[in-house]
């Protein structure tokens, strides 16, 4: 059974939002007083009295669905459930089902579980270490790569750092690798002190 078909079996008939065949009611004639004034006092919604005789409430149901969103949708459900449960099993009126919080509330913490979830990705102290032994493991055998050899390490130390904030971490560490080991071999003569700087 679908979640659309338990939740009909669930909820009284009267609680059912949706009708099982198409209404030709019009909104004066669905809505109470009370709703007729809710509705009105939406931003930007003005209905006369005189008007509510000619919009059909299947008109009203197709606007509103043109941006209210899913979630929206399936709190209002959960909402109309808990009420149903409410009083069909004299529960508590502290019992939910939807956490009701506010829209831009969720967007945040969306925002910060993604960031949480990038700042976990990255490496730490301890695989920076790991890695920097790795890739200076075979170097300073020699007067010669000594000379480089500390100029080497502040270059890596400044693109791990850079690098490290990226979701292609791995792959710009490797480029960085396979180009360093290039210059590595290619390197015959010291250079001027103008040009010792790390890239």
């Amino acid at each position: 059974m679908d979640k659309s078909a338990e939740m009909k079996t669930l909820l009284p008939k009267s609680d059912i939002m949706v009708p099982q065949v198409p209404s030709n009611l019009t909104l004066q004639e669905a809505l109470s007083p009370e709703d007729f004034y809710v509705l009105n006092s939406l931003s930007r919604v003005s209905i006369s009295e005189n008007l509510g005789h000619e919009i059909a409430l299947n008109d009203l149901v197709l606007e509103l669905s043109n941006f209210v969103d899913s979630d929206t949708v399936k709190k209002v459900e959960l909402s109309i459930l808990e009420d149903s449960l409410k009083q069909k099993w004299k529960l508590s009126s502290d019992f939910k089902l939807v956490e009701m919080r506010n829209k831009e509330i969720d967007i945040v913490m969306r925002q910060m579980e993604e960031l949480s979830w990038r700042a976990a990705s990255q490496f730490d102290k301890h695989e920076r270490k790991n890695l920097e032994d790795l890739v200076f493991f075979d170097r300073g055998l020699d007067a010669f790569d000594n000379e480089f050899l500390d100029m080497d390490r502040e270059s890596f130390g400044e693109f791990f750092d850079e690098a490290n904030t990226y979701d292609s971490r791995i792959t710009l560490l490797e480029n960085w690798l396979c180009r360093k080991d290039q210059e590595v071999r290619q390197r015959v003569t010291l250079p001027p002190p103008q040009m010792a700087k790390s890239d």
